[in-house]
């Protein structure tokens, strides 16, 4: 009777351990895995943006090289500040006046009876 027991308790403790298994191996081989796919997508994003800023560096760099040359410190001299080299006079040409808005006849109160004193009333004020 004994021969029984522990084959029935072989049948149980194989699967058992298998299963125990196949979990410790995807536990180990699984959730590393999906770190790296993490991992790689933060460095597509971190390259783009690694690309953008570096375009924008080269823009920024090219503008302070611009800024530097005395025909861009001349031209933001006269644009933005109005200065003019000595001997030399300013002209500012100022934009032209806006035509008054045409005049509107303020509406009148409308009297609280009847709709024929109402009439009347702005028939009046229109002879007038």
């Amino acid at each position: 009777m004994n021969v029984r027991p522990a084959r029935s308790l072989r049948r149980l403790v194989w699967p058992l351990a298998v299963v125990v298994t196949l979990g410790g191996m995807m536990f180990v081989f699984f959730l590393p895995a999906r770190a790296l796919v993490q991992q790689r997508a933060d460095l597509r994003a971190t390259e783009t943006q690694l690309r953008v800023l570096s375009s924008q560096n080269q823009q920024l760099t090219s503008q302070v090289a611009e800024l530097h040359t005395d025909a861009e410190i001349e031209r933001l001299a006269r644009e933005q500040y109005g200065l003019v080299f000595p001997g030399e006079e300013a002209y500012a040409i100022l934009p032209s006046p806006q035509p008054p808005a045409p005049a509107v006849a303020p509406a009148l109160p409308r009297a609280h009876g009847s709709p024929v004193a109402s009439r009347l009333l702005h028939d009046l004020v229109d002879l007038m």
